[in-house]
Order: structure tokens, then C-alpha cells, then sequence
């Protein structure tokens, strides 16, 4: 059952959510978060063919692969962590469908996800970029002007493989608490 009115996270819910799915791979990379003891770990594919946040946008409108939810134990406060699978280098355009991913999701999001607990990542299947800092600091830039504050990182993949994006995440989990 496709389902095209509700808002976006409405629409990510019927069509968008992976039940029992904690990886996605795309373009010869993967990443995955499993969840482990009381953690509650969701994984929405935000790209082709779910489309669910570009309903009504412009065509052409870029997006990132996927999004985890992530909650520590029950009434945590949950974590976004957007991701983008890229094989090669175009860093460019991985961080603007992660920011392009991010403000689609938090038009009318929930008051309990706190922007400051959203956290995005380029799955690369080479090594980081060399100029991560400058992506880093336009990526705050761009999302800032929205009063969102995200964090951005980078993680290599070898070729065929899934990055695990636990200790990413949870980097970023101890970097706030």
C-alpha cells in the first residue's frame, strides 16, 4: 500500500521504513547500524524508489540514500544519522544530498528530535577527501541558515563492502553528552 498524503516522515513511514533491515548498500558500498541490548535502530531509504521526501519538491531535487533513527534505550532522545554511499570522489554533491536530505526531513519534524542530534555521513569507497574541513564548515553554514546544527563525517568503505557507522555515531553521541 503506497500512501501519497500525511507529511514527509509520514510518507517515510508507510513507504520509506526497512523493517528488520539495518544496512543498505548502493553503487558498490554499503553502511549499517545494528542495534544492540535496549538500542532501537530504524533505517528509512530515502532515494529511488522510495522518493518519499521529494514528494511535491522540484524535479531534480537531489537526496541522500538513507537515514537511521537511532535511540539509545527507551525514552532516549533519538539520533538522526543521515548517510550518502558514494563510490567515487564527488564530495561536493554527497554533502548537498545530505544537507538537501536533512532540511526535507526537518520540515515538520517532531519536537523530540533535537537538531542538534542529527548527524550525516559520506560512505566513500576511497579515502577521505582532503579538503573534509571546508566541506565540513559549508555544510554547517548551509544548514545554520535554517537554525538546524548537524554534524558531518566521513568514513571509507572498501569497494563491495559495508561500513559499520556504530562508532561514527557514537562519537558523535559522546561528543554531545
Amino acid at each position: 500500500m503506497s500512501t501519497t498524503v500525511g507529511g514527509a516522515f509520514d510518507r517515510l513511514l508507510w513507504n520509506g521504513l526497512q523493517p528488520g533491515d539495518y544496512s543498505l548498500s548502493e553503487s558498490d558500498v554499503g553502511a549499517k547500524l545494528s542495534p544492540e541490548g535496549q538500542e532501537a535502530v530504524l533505517l528509512f531509504q530515502l532515494d529511488d524508489p522510495h522518493d518519499e521526501l521529494r514528494h511535491q519538491e522540484p524535479d531534480g531535487t537531489s537526496i541522500c540514500d538513507g537515514m537511521f533513527f537511532y535511540r539509545r534505550k527507551l525514552r532516549a532522545q533519538p539520533w538522526l544519522l543521515f548517510f550518502e554511499l558514494k563510490r567515487g570522489s564527488d564530495f561536493n554533491k554527497a554533502v548537498a544530498q545530505l544537507t538537501s536530505g536533512i532540511l526535507l526531513t526537518a520540515k515538520n519534524l517532531h519536537s523530540r528530535c533535537v537538531p542538534a542530534r542529527i548527524h550525516a555521513v559520506v560512505v566513500s569507497g576511497i579515502e577521505s577527501p582532503p579538503d573534509q574541513q571546508v566541506l565540513q564548515k559549508h555544510f554547517r553554514a548551509d544548514l545554520s541558515k535554517h537554525k538546524i546544527r548537524a554534524s558531518l563525517g566521513f568514513v571509507t568503505c572498501p569497494l563491495r563492502g559495508v561500513a559499520d557507522l556504530r562508532e561514527e555515531l557514537l562519537s558523535r553521541v559522546r561528543a554531545v553528552s
